[in-house]
């Protein structure tokens, strides 16, 4: 379906304007800077998709309304809108027959987004360029998306924390030696020391006691030589004083005397003085040092253990980290094999994660007719049933790309409508071409 004409009044500065279109190859509005050729493009879209562009005042000042039609194949498309935002559409065959259920949906049908912008990739960075194809063929990697980002994120996490433990130095092996063994025959030999030392304090008191007791025996001795030596002087002194019992009393003295021969002889006393005896205990040194040797093992079997800890961590923090890695990776080959597989429209065109490929060539390296041939290919490929493609500002792209734009739109049977500046209406006005000043088309 071809656009044949336009007729429009009251569209911004458009006065009674009337263009009637080239069936293939480029149609070329051409005027000054703000004489109304953009407006004819836009009044083409306002016929096709009605109040969408109605997001301003784009009714002509001291007009009520505005009218257009166009003519489209075999209908014609009248619309009208006034001051008060109605709009007004109506669309008939060439037979009169008129198009009354879903009319907006029946011109929806006729264009798609790039019909009136069919070049997103002369302007647009690569990055750009593949976001328009993602949005232009509606591919969702949002899944793929978020699933890496959370896996990215994860990995990320646990490769901190695998940092956090650090770079671990071999530690010499070591085991732990059990110190409660030790400690229970410190223990039983404490216990044996201790009684060892109550014997000999029992041993040293029964010594004492001893010593006590043969010193208050010989103080008894004594005691009783005192008296016996006493009893002798007094009986001399009776002796003296009494002669006539000197027999008796002799008799008394030799029994004395015997008995003195018979008494033991007075020792010299022990000193109470007494040395603790002797008595044998084990040295329980050999212990502390056991313990402390005991300690410093147990301290290496600590770090030991530490170690092998660590070890285990770190292996695992690396087979978790080498898990996300793997996980990202096939969800990223999930992603390349969706965009691989994506159909664009245009032969040779391929998405890739990191951007478009024409024939192997990236998309900021592509030619002027390259890129042409693409934007324009890409807007048939949606298989709209309006022919025609729109371009505004033509002069911005160039000789050369103009030349492939002519080139490929008679190739393949579609209308190229576009706009040029141009300072003053030239002598000979092209075929195909009109000149447009102050919304009036001069001819």
């Amino acid at each position: 379906m071809k656009i044949i004409g336009l007729k429009v009044d009251g569209f911004r500065k458009l006065k009674a304007v009337e263009v009637n279109f080239a069936q293939d190859g480029i149609t070329t509005i051409i005027g000054d800077n703000e004489q109304g050729k953009t407006t004819v493009l836009d009044t083409i879209e306002y016929l096709i998709k009605g109040k969408t562009m109605l997001n301003e005042d784009i009714i002509q000042h001291g007009k009520k309304e505005l009218t257009a039609e166009l003519s489209l194949g075999k209908y014609s498309i009248k619309r009208k809108s006034d001051k008060k935002g109605k709009d007004y559409l109506r669309i008939t065959t060439n037979e009169g027959e008129e198009v009354k259920k879903k009319k907006q949906s029946f011109l929806n049908e006729m264009i798609n987004d790039l019909t009136f912008n069919p070049f997103p990739f002369l302007l647009k960075s690569g990055d750009e360029k593949l976001k328009f194809m993602f949005d232009f063929l509606k591919i969702d990697t949002k899944t793929f998306d978020k699933k890496l980002k959370d896996l990215e994120n994860d990995r990320l996490i646990c490769g901190r924390e695998g940092k956090k433990i650090g770079k671990i130095e071999q530690v010499e092996k070591a085991e732990y030696k059990d110190i409660k063994e030790i400690l229970k025959e410190k223990e039983r030999l404490e216990i044996k020391n201790k009684e060892a030392e109550r014997k000999a304090i029992e041993q040293k008191e029964v010594l004492l006691q001893k010593a006590l007791d043969f010193n208050k025996k010989q103080d008894d001795i004594e005691l009783k030589r005192n008296i016996n030596k006493e009893n002798i002087k007094r009986g001399k002194e009776q002796l003296l004083k009494l002669e006539e019992e000197i027999k008796n009393i002799n008799i008394k003295i030799k029994s004395l005397e015997k008995e003195k021969e018979n008494l033991p002889k007075k020792e010299d006393k022990k000193s109470t003085e007494i040395e603790m005896p002797k008595y044998f205990t084990k040295d329980l040194s050999v212990f502390s040092e056991e313990i402390n040797r005991t300690i410093e093992n147990n301290k290496l079997a600590d770090k030991y253990e530490e170690y092998k800890k660590n070890k285990i961590e770190i292996k695992e923090k690396r087979d978790e980290y080498n898990a996300f890695s793997k996980d990202i990776e096939k969800i990223r080959e999930e992603k390349k094999q969706l965009l691989n597989n994506t159909e664009t429209g245009v032969k040779d065109l391929k998405i890739s994660e990191d951007g478009l490929y024409y024939k192997g060539i990236y998309s900021e390296n592509w030619s002027d007719s390259q890129e042409i041939a693409i934007s324009c290919n890409l807007c048939i490929a949606m298989n709209p049933k309006l022919k025609a493609v729109f371009i505004d500002r033509g002069e911005s792209f160039g000789s050369k790309r103009l030349k492939a734009l002519e080139t490929w739109a008679k190739e393949n049977k579609i209308q190229a409508i576009i706009t040029k500046v141009v300072e003053e209406k030239p002598e000979d006005i092209p075929e195909n071409t009109y000149y447009i000043s102050n919304g009036e088309i001069i001819i």
